[in-house]
């Protein structure tokens, strides 16, 4: 269970890590009267998003949140590996081909 909001850019940052991880989650609007803050407040007595419970176990703070959710859910796909020279970027186009 996630207790987030719309408006926290860190509740938006752990939302990203739990959907890039395939990791499914109940979302709960802990600001704007989806919850009883007596159980936000347990979850979280700063009383701020995001907080994160999975199973008996909850925190609160997004980057402790994401560090938690790559040990307990490591990447099973790895990146692609790539060559330094694969990585170059291109010089930008002239729009239309001509030169000024």
């Amino acid at each position: 269970m996630l207790y987030d909001d719309v408006f926290s850019p860190y509740a938006r940052k752990v939302r990203i890590a739990l959907y890039e991880k395939g990791v499914p989650f109940e979302r709960v609007r802990a600001l704007h009267g989806d919850c009883n803050r007596t159980d936000f407040l347990h979850v979280n007595p700063r009383a701020e998003v995001p907080a994160l419970v999975d199973g008996d176990f909850s925190l609160y703070d997004s980057t402790i949140i994401c560090e938690y959710l790559e040990d307990r859910y490591p990447r099973t796909v790895p990146l692609p590996a790539r060559s330094p020279a694969s990585r170059r970027v291109s010089p930008p186009r002239r729009l239309g081909g001509h030169a000024a």
